[in-house]
């Protein structure tokens, strides 16, 4: 028998007692384009969001018989409740993004049925273990690589003061009177130092993102260093 397993907000599975029955297929997200039919022709046109739906993971489990006490219940249905990072034994290298939506009954995990489903929804994109916490710092005009297999959503922290310029790939993101430092989340399309909102600060309709291989990487004005939480992604 494989070993599998999954880990949810830190815990494995095998440490709460869990065994797996049946695990999913890895899954490629749905992309969003929409089909729409134009008079006089015969064909639709495709308008491409290029973005991707989330779906959901559903894991079978059965619990080790050394595990069927309440306590151990107790615990195993306080874990597996709400939002958290998701990995999965058969993508070891990669995090999901995950909640459980479904209801678990104890019932089920104790009488009724020897096997009972736990139902991860999870985001489309997946990040990297191994880059999870990766950093970069610039103090010039740079070329950074996506290692990803999408487009990614850095967070962007520029020291310096007074109004500066980012430019990311040609595109400039102008800043007004920065204060040591500010940082934009692509992400959360938040602009923010520490926990005060700074949005006032950023006079632009478009957040910088990092196309698939090589990025420019630059800046103008009185700035002393660029770090970046690339935030890699993958299908």
């Amino acid at each position: 028998m494989k070993d599998y397993y999954f880990i949810f907000n830190g815990i494995n599975s095998k440490d709460m007692g869990i065994e797996i029955v049946q695990f999913p297929d890895i899954i490629k997200p749905e992309r969003n384009i929409q089909a729409i039919n134009v008079p006089g022709r015969s064909n639709s046109l495709y308008i491409d969001s290029n973005t991707y739906n989330s779906y959901t993971l559903s894991i079978t489990c059965t619990l080790n018989p050394f595990f069927k006490n309440k306590q151990s219940i107790d615990k195993i249905l306080s874990w597996l409740d709400g939002f958290g990072d998701l990995i999965i034994s058969q993508e070891k290298e990669k995090i999901y993004s995950a909640c459980i939506k479904n209801s678990i009954s104890i019932s089920n995990i104790i009488w009724l049925f020897p096997q009972f489903l736990v139902n991860f929804e999870v985001q489309p994109l997946k990040k990297s273990i191994n880059y999870r916490n990766e950093f970069l710092e610039i103090t010039k005009k740079s070329i950074i690589n996506n290692i990803g297999t999408v487009e990614s959503l850095p967070i962007i922290t520029i020291y310096g003061v007074g109004d500066v310029t980012l430019i990311v790939n040609n595109q400039h993101f102008f800043i007004k009177n920065v204060d040591e430092y500010i940082t934009i989340n692509s992400e959360f399309l938040e602009v923010y130092k520490d926990n005060v909102n700074q949005n006032n600060k950023y006079n632009n309709f478009d957040f910088p993102i990092f196309q698939i291989g090589k990025n420019t990487i630059d800046f103008l004005g009185n700035v002393k260093k660029i770090e970046i939480q690339p935030n890699w992604r993958w299908i």
